[in-house]
């Protein structure tokens, strides 16, 4: 399944892979890849504050993932976001 929403966000479908990754919570709520994901897709889509919540949330369930969002081209649009600033900015240990 991980494989089918890189397809269709690559395809430009960013819903349908919001969708991918809606099916997978539902299954695992606590799979942080599809936080992280479901993050980047909804940056594309402009949906800035349902990126930063589960953008937040995919950090407090992987911690490692922080230094991964830093460099990730799909939050370019939240580096200028005071709460993508605050949220990248904490101490999570």
């Amino acid at each position: 399944m991980n494989l089918k929403w890189m397809v269709l966000s690559r395809q430009g479908d960013q819903e349908k892979a919001i969708s991918i990754c809606n099916e997978i919570l539902a299954l695992e709520p606590k799979a942080e890849f599809a936080f992280y994901n479901r993050a980047c897709f909804e940056s594309r889509l402009g949906k800035l504050d349902d990126a930063l919540a589960d953008l937040g949330k995919a950090i407090e369930l992987n911690p490692t993932l922080l230094q991964r969002a830093l460099d990730e081209d799909d939050f370019h649009n939240l580096r200028g976001d005071p709460k993508f600033k605050q949220l990248v900015s904490q101490d999570l240990h």
